[in-house]
């Protein structure tokens, strides 16, 4: 990212609109299909809404853990970086890739924000990938854990499913493969760059390949140096993934409240939150802004071996866990992005007055 992201704002803005475009589109097929005043009937029945509270309130650790990641990944490099600036990191995160198709904008827009906040590019960079590392290897160890857990519904919830479920495992594999390759193997990835960036500059995409790829090459010497440091400090690592498994469990346990908000008993914890994790796996592979609409019909399709043939209670719940679990911690992060941007304007044109 350059030092100002407007350049993609008319993208942003588009991709924007297309998540709301597939919310109203999904909400209309949802309560053409089940009756919109049965299903608020059964939300209102529910008579522990104590739990509701602990869902909104699991939405918001999710932000808070990869804050907290952020801040002990930037201490280990010598960064003093408070909880408020990494929490804004994980907001960052969160909006940019929900309203970007495949998740594609939350890395750059964090590594943007860093930036801003006099973080090297290297550092920034360095922070985002183990968190990538971190953030896919749970959600495979979660998915791992789904084949002994539910296996009656991994493989019984239908071809497409499966197929969807086995190729995300794979592509998320592959993934962290790749990003553990980039942290410890600086020298593939620099030749890899090279080779990149001399064939985007015969496609006339980029201009002047020589001097980008020295700059890619003395970028990758601070990025070598930041990945030699970290990789010897185990206790760090320890520390990120334990932050990361609880970021991950706080957004998967949301199903879990929603299931004893109901008044429901039966099912334990670990199943649920097996089933949020293949739902995960599986929406992934859609370039779709926020996963919308694919994510609701996969989390209805899973929700059948846990509310039964009770359709609208079904759907009541689905509705819950995803406004839970995907919409509010969106609208968490709309709010402090747009408040970072006024502060970060507003100091922008304090200095322009002040330099006059």
């Amino acid at each position: 990212m350059k030092d100002k992201p407007n350049k993609n704002t008319k993208k942003y803005l588009l991709s924007f609109l297309v998540l709301i475009l597939l919310l109203s589109v999904t909400l209309y097929v949802i309560f053409e299909q089940f009756d919109f005043y049965e299903i608020i009937r059964q939300i209102q029945e529910s008579s522990h809404k104590g739990f509701l509270l602990l869902a909104g309130a699991s939405a918001f650790l999710y932000l808070f853990f990869y804050g907290r990641f952020a801040q002990i990944g930037l201490k280990a490099f010598g960064y003093q970086n408070s909880l408020i600036k990494s929490f804004v990191y994980g907001c960052a995160d969160y909006f940019y890739a929900v309203i970007t198709p495949s998740a594609s904008g939350g890395q750059p827009a964090v590594i943007y924000y860093m930036k801003k906040d006099g973080i090297p590019y290297s550092t920034a960079t360095a922070v985002v990938i183990l968190q990538t590392i971190t953030y896919k290897s749970v959600l495979l160890l979660y998915c791992i854990l789904s084949l002994f857990v539910i296996p009656e519904v991994v493989f019984g919830s239908g071809t497409v499913f499966l197929v969807c479920f086995i190729v995300g495992m794979t592509v998320s594999a592959t993934g962290t493969t790749i990003c553990v390759i980039s942290l410890f193997r600086t020298r593939l990835i620099g030749k890899a760059g090279a080779v990149v960036i001399r064939w985007l500059a015969k496609l006339n995409i980029i201009k002047n390949a020589d001097g980008k790829t020295e700059a890619f090459r003395r970028e990758l010497e601070a990025y070598k140096d930041a990945a030699a440091y970290i990789k010897g400090r185990r206790a760090v690592l320890l520390h990120l993934f334990g932050a990361t498994l609880l970021q991950r469990t706080s957004i998967f346990i949301i199903a879990f409240f929603i299931f004893k908000s109901f008044g429901l008993s039966g099912v334990s914890v670990l199943y649920i939150l097996c089933i949020q994790a293949s739902v995960e796996i599986a929406v992934e592979l859609f370039p779709i802004p926020g996963y919308v609409g694919i994510s609701e019909v996969a989390t209805y399709l899973l929700f059948g071996s846990i509310y039964g043939p009770n359709e609208i209670l079904t759907a009541a719940a689905m509705l819950l866990t995803n406004g839970f679990s995907r919409y509010f911690p969106f609208i968490i992060s709309s709010a402090v992005i747009f408040c970072k941007h006024l502060r970060m304007n507003f100091l922008a044109k304090k200095s322009i007055k002040h330099d006059a």
